[in-house]
């Protein structure tokens, strides 16, 4: 797995730098920071930040951005278990949890909340 997260790295023009927790990127510099990928979960955080850089709907709000980054990783795993869903859906939830709660809060430029049908309701529900 960790050979694959390189490989396409390198074929993508991505640099990897190291990260202590999660993983970070930035689509400008085409950077991403990550810890080692020696876990499935690990692998997976990996994609996603890779996600983040050349992935679907980037340039959109963040839960489409996340939920693009998420898609992509999974279209581009070579392993992808039951387990990795899980981790996928409950950092969606998260982030899910958070715009909800800052829209009932009323709070100014809260996060937009995908449409009915948007492949993000499907990645939440482990799909």
């Amino acid at each position: 797995m960790a050979a694959h997260v390189a490989r396409l790295c390198e074929d993508l023009g991505i640099e990897v730098l190291p990260h202590s927790s999660g993983g970070r990127a930035c689509r400008r510099d085409r950077t991403i920071a990550i810890r080692p990928v020696r876990s499935a979960r690990t692998y997976a955080v990996a994609l996603h930040e890779i996600g983040h850089v050349v992935g679907p709907w980037q340039s959109k709000p963040s839960l489409y951005a996340e939920a693009g980054a998420w898609h992509w990783a999974r279209d581009n795993a070579i392993e992808w278990s039951e387990q990795v869903s899980g981790t996928c859906a409950r950092a969606l939830r998260s982030y899910l949890d958070h715009a909800r709660d800052k829209h009932a809060r009323g709070v100014r430029n809260a996060p937009v909340i995908p449409e009915e049908g948007h492949p993000f309701w499907a990645l939440l529900n482990g799909g």
